[in-house]
């Protein structure tokens, strides 16, 4: 038996649909540049998805340590990718899977969509479930926000420059 978590939100970036295509999508393994809960980050090898930059990515993420993560889909025309989680999740949790999408809403702005859905075991997950969903929805945010003043202003958030400089 099993239990899922859900998680889904937007936040509308006054950037063009592209750019923040370029930054989530083209440089999809490139995330540790900008998100502050990542560390680092670095492509995996293997075959790429057509049209994809790489076939993964490995996040060295802050409270979890190293996650591996296989891209599912990458799709260019619909500027969505998702992602699963293969490796650096708690022994609890099944499966983990990743959706985001880029919407244009006009010339100068676009909305940036994402959800997570995590299937984790009812013991000893049940009991971790309050705390393990705070967690998803803090680190949904901060990925929201570190996105958005990215693609608005091409620096990173004040947060990430801290601990760059740090």
């Amino acid at each position: 038996m099993s239990l899922t978590i859900q998680q889904s939100d937007s936040i509308v970036i006054n950037a063009p649909a592209q750019r923040v295509w370029e930054i989530n999508g083209l440089g999809f393994a490139d995330i540790g540049s900008w998100a502050r809960n990542v560390l680092q980050s670095r492509a995996t090898t293997g075959d790429a998805l057509p049209g994809a930059p790489a076939s993964g990515r490995i996040c060295t993420v802050a409270g979890f340590g190293e996650v591996v993560e296989t891209l599912q889909r990458f799709d260019p025309e619909t500027r969505g990718i998702t992602l699963t989680i293969e490796k650096g999740l708690p022994f609890f949790v099944r499966r983990s899977e990743f959706r985001s999408q880029v919407i244009a809403l006009d010339a100068t702005r676009s909305r940036f969509e994402v959800s997570q859905t995590m299937e984790i075991s009812t013991f000893p997950g049940g009991l971790l479930f309050p705390l393990l969903r705070r967690k998803i929805s803090s680190a949904v945010l901060s990925i929201l926000e570190d996105l958005k003043v990215y693609a608005e202003s091409g620096v990173v958030h004040p947060d990430k420059a801290r601990s760059q400089a740090a």
